[in-house]
């Protein structure tokens, strides 16, 4: 799988990451932002061997001479039936059995602490961080800086079940460890009893945020050349108007793009798309948007979700103007900024919104409250998913009845980019099992009737009720 493109945009973030990652005692990280901000191939790429090689120049002694000495673990698959800690244990040991195995190869002279092979109950969080704190205080001795990236651990399977000891010993191992986690939820309000935990005295949030528009381009540049594909600049510029910096709305404004010009015999044509298909595409992506659209609207506070509305009705607001409104306006437009939600035009001093789609969306709402009420009443029959799950369960809703490759749910869901010829690894393969393994309980748990079904080798088929 190609990772060329995954920093476009995170480069300021990869450099304090990559600064801080070899820092006696450093502060943790928390990847804070929307779903489908491209936080966990974020996370994967810091995993990956390109990342070493790119930053050890920022890593102190001896980790930049040899930068095999850092470990890095990626944390991710919470189970309800299985304590966090537990998983935790699972999933570094996993890690660790790869990298004991290899350094006992190439660096015997390492002395490195065995792996455990004692068998943990699944709700034996207790003994299973025993044996993670034995690990992280030998690799400590043995020179080896380890590195935890913890996936969606704002989930209520993860940071919601520790109790606030728990996440102070979280805190306690800042001497051995670096963590890195990736959030969409502050840790705050998702377990309020561990509030005045030490663990969030040091772990400050980095805003995973939209993409500038000249990174959002080069973002469609490079997954189109990953493809050997182009598109017309101005095609380009059209999908950042109306995407966004978001990379995965990118990527379905794309997809719905590519296949729009190949069915108008534009495919291998020079010339961008004739202003009379414009609405067209506007409404196939106001449609593959909603999903996304209606969780960022719904996981906002009260107060922003008035913010939004209101900028929606008005479609700009002069910055000085809501200084001076009530309850400090700008404060709230400025929070949605941050998220991407907002853009602030600097020259013009005003607010607006990311794109005309969200804006349509919003306007929509406020035209239907009727609609809007009977839709969220209907929202409480669905199942209840996590911002990955719901994605996941709008691309097999897409698509009943069809074959959706390993590599299709990887594309859609988690911003993959293969190149031609690459097959997704085992432990691709393995999230992917997960996240899909998840949704289908949490279908069944909901008995709304629908059914994912096991393709052997080939991936999944969604069948809808009845």
């Amino acid at each position: 799988m190609s990772e060329e493109f995954l920093p476009v945009g995170r480069e300021n973030i990869l450099d304090d990451i990559g600064q801080a990652i070899t820092q006696p005692n450093p502060d943790d990280r928390d990847l804070h932002g929307l779903p489908q901000m491209g936080k966990t191939a974020l996370l994967h790429y810091i995993g990956g061997p390109n990342f070493l090689k790119k930053y050890r120049t920022e890593f102190q002694k001896p980790y930049d001479e040899e930068p095999y000495r850092i470990f890095i673990a990626f944390i991710a698959g919470w189970f309800k039936s299985v304590h966090p800690f537990v998983q935790i244990y699972r999933e570094y040991f996993r890690a660790y059995q790869a990298y004991y195995d290899t350094m006992a190869a190439q660096h015997p002279e390492i002395n490195l602490p065995e792996p455990p092979t004692i068998p943990i109950k699944v709700e034996d969080g207790e003994t299973a961080m025993a044996f993670v704190e034995v690990n992280l205080r030998g690799l400590d001795r043995a020179g080896i800086r380890a590195v935890m990236l913890f996936d969606e651990f704002d989930s209520d399977l993860a940071y919601a079940r520790l109790t606030a000891d728990e996440t102070a010993r979280l805190a306690a191992w800042k001497p051995y460890v670096f963590m890195i986690l990736a959030t969409e939820r502050r840790l705050e309000d998702v377990n309020a009893a561990a509030k005045g935990s030490p663990f969030y005295k040091r772990l400050p949030q980095i805003a995973i945020r939209d993409m500038r528009p000249d990174e959002a381009r080069l973002f469609v540049t490079r997954v189109l050349a990953a493809r050997e594909a182009s598109l017309p600049d101005a095609d380009i510029d059209r999908l950042v108007r109306l995407a966004g910096g978001f990379p995965y709305l990118l990527l379905l404004a794309g997809q719905a793009l590519w296949e729009l010009r190949r069915r108008i015999g534009l495919q291998d044509s020079p010339d961008s798309l004739p202003d009379a298909f414009q609405p067209y595409l506007e409404n196939r992506l106001a449609d593959d948007f909603r999903r996304l659209f209606e969780l960022y609207f719904q996981q906002r506070t009260n107060a922003q979700r008035q913010a939004l509305l209101d900028l929606a009705r008005r479609e700009t607001i002069n910055m000085d103007e809501a200084v001076a409104a009530t309850g400090r306006q700008d404060v709230l437009l400025t929070s949605l900024e941050t998220y991407g939600l907002v853009d602030f035009d600097a020259e013009s001093r005003v607010y607006r919104l990311f794109s005309p789609l969200f804006r349509s969306f919003l306007l929509a709402y406020l035209d239907a409250p009727a609609a809007a009420t009977a839709a969220t009443a209907t929202a409480e029959t669905e199942p209840n998913l996590t911002g990955l799950q719901s994605s996941l369960y709008d691309v097999f809703r897409s698509r009943p009845g069809e074959v959706l490759t390993f590599e299709e749910l990887g594309r859609r869901v988690w911003s993959w980019t293969l190149s031609l010829g690459d097959e997704p690894s085992e432990r691709d393969k393995r999230k992917i099992h997960i996240a899909v393994s998840k949704l289908r309980r949490e279908l069944e748990e909901s008995d709304t009737g629908e059914r994912i079904v096991n393709l052997r080798a080939l991936g999944y088929r969604f069948e809808p009720a009845g």
